[in-house]
């Protein structure tokens, strides 16, 4: 079965993957902006993420969507950091996250000025966001989300822990159907945290 959805995922992609632009690392961590514009507030439907019943529906969405690929916190599309913006559990300030590659803060020792965040992948698409970053603490993990978006508004989303260090499109999507009937213990209960 899981060898089917992930068939089915790669026909739906086909050749559709978008052109990378340059990448250019700048040596300063700039963590996403707080949006000034006032977007529709997104409520996240946390039993249906937590029994993946979005999740098929959104990874098929994501693989027919031609992507963009960013390395820069600040190309999250505006709608999608209002929503990190209002929905931050993991600290007591602004969500912020270092651009790829950049230093976080990956320890349980925080070193002041530095995010607990760290882009590990950004796909942006017409009608879809994928979304990937290093979550800092007493042990690291990636957290992956996926966005269905029209316009200026959310209209999908499920959050997930990735097993493995996926780092593109297709490996992400893999990891994802590969795991996606694991026990709910399995993401140690930081399933649904940003």
């Amino acid at each position: 079965m899981k060898r089917l959805l992930i068939a089915i995922c790669m026909l739906l992609a086909g050749c559709q993957e978008g052109t990378k632009p340059p990448v250019a690392v700048a040596p300063v961590v700039k963590p996403s902006q707080n949006p000034s514009k006032k977007y529709p507030k997104y409520l996240p439907d946390t039993a249906a993420i937590l029994a993946n019943q979005n999740l098929i529906k959104l990874l098929a969405a994501v693989m027919r969507d031609t992507l963009v690929e960013y390395r820069k916190a600040s190309a999250i599309p505006p709608v999608i950091s209002a929503f990190l913006h209002q929905n931050d559990s993991l600290y007591n300030e602004p969500f912020a996250m270092a651009d790829y590659g950049h230093r976080y803060n990956a320890g349980c020792t925080p070193e002041k000025g530095l995010p607990g965040r760290q882009l590990r992948y950004l796909g942006v698409g017409q009608r879809t966001c994928l979304l990937a970053y290093n979550v800092g603490g007493v042990g690291v993990f990636t957290r992956v989300l996926l966005f269905e978006v029209r316009h200026d508004s959310i209209l999908d989303y499920w959050t997930g822990i990735l097993g493995n260090q996926a780092t593109n499109k297709l490996g992400i999507v893999t990891q994802l159907l590969n795991s996606k009937d694991a026990p709910w213990r399995h993401y140690s209960g930081q399933r649904l945290m940003l």
